[in-house]
């Protein structure tokens, strides 16, 4: 017997029928647009060269959300697998631009200032250790008295083939060491040597060497002593180096001495004053070298 159907219920069916025709439809339209607005949005990145950050927030975020409407069509096949694929694919290179652009700030700003710092900090300590070695010299010179003797020998004696004379005794006072521009000093000294006695201002060149002063003239004129080069260093108290004038030269060395002790030491002398030199046999009048650290 053949089952009479309600029509109404045949037309329920048909409507229930459309509405899926006009479902899928809708859906198929809306995988279509999605696809291609992906490639839209690709080739717009590629041509344009957005900022990194823009495309990160607004293209990824936006591709994402189209993709995630449609769940359904994912599930049904109705969206093919490839399609996803170039949608995350998009996503992952729009992170890879993010990270590089980071980089690209961080090595092309932030690195140049980073790497100059430590040379400044570094150079920082050098420079006051160097200042500070000018001081202690400047300290050591002003008011100081340059005390010794000097040798000298003619032409011949240049080239090897004439001895030296006896010591002499040479004095200099020096009234103010000052330094100038770069390695420039001025000093103005009192320079006592044979039958000459004069006070004359002298700028000189002072070169360091490991930490040691060395006073250096190339064929400076003195006002009323003549033209001379030199290279005197001055280390711990002391003073020696050589000179050189018109067919002449010598060396020459003693100690730095402060004015007021000066008078002391003059007076050891003349009472005989004489120092044995250690694990040498004693001799009269010859002081200890224990001893005469005291004196």
């Amino acid at each position: 017997m053949r089952r009479y159907r309600n029509p109404l219920h045949l037309l329920g069916n048909g409507l229930r029928a459309e509405r899926s025709r006009l479902w899928v439809a809708d859906g198929e339209y809306a995988r279509n647009r999605t696809i291609a607005g992906i490639r839209k949005r690709s080739l717009a990145v590629v041509r344009r060269g957005r900022n990194a950050s823009a495309v990160n927030e607004g293209d990824s975020a936006a591709t994402m959300r189209c993709v995630s409407r449609f769940p359904a069509f994912v599930n049904r096949g109705s969206l093919e697998n490839s399609d996803i694929d170039r949608a995350m694919a998009m996503k992952s290179g729009i992170s890879v631009l993010l990270v590089l652009a980071s980089l690209v700030l961080w090595t092309g700003v932030a690195q140049p200032g980073a790497s100059n710092a430590p040379p400044e900090a570094a150079s920082k300590p050098a420079m006051s250790e160097q200042l500070q070695r000018e001081a202690k010299l400047a300290a050591l010179l002003s008011g100081a008295v340059l005390r010794g003797n000097f040798q000298m020998t003619n032409a011949e004696g240049l080239e090897g083939k004439a001895p030296m004379t006896k010591p002499i005794v040479e004095r200099y006072e020096i009234a103010s060491a000052t330094k100038l521009a770069g390695d420039m000093w001025s000093i103005m000294a009192r320079i006592q040597y044979a039958d000459r006695d004069v006070n004359v201002p002298v700028t000189v060149r002072i070169k360091w060497a490991a930490g040691t002063p060395v006073i250096t003239l190339d064929k400076m004129q003195i006002p009323l002593i003549g033209q001379y080069s030199a290279r005197v260093i001055i280390d711990d108290g002391f003073y020696a180096g050589t000179w050189r004038g018109h067919a002449y030269g010598g060396v020459l060395s003693g100690q730095i001495l402060k004015k007021d002790d000066v008078e002391r030491i003059e007076k050891m002398e003349a009472g005989g004053w004489n120092m044995r030199m250690p694990g040498s046999a004693p001799k009269a009048g010859d002081t200890p070298a224990e001893e005469s650290k005291g004196e």
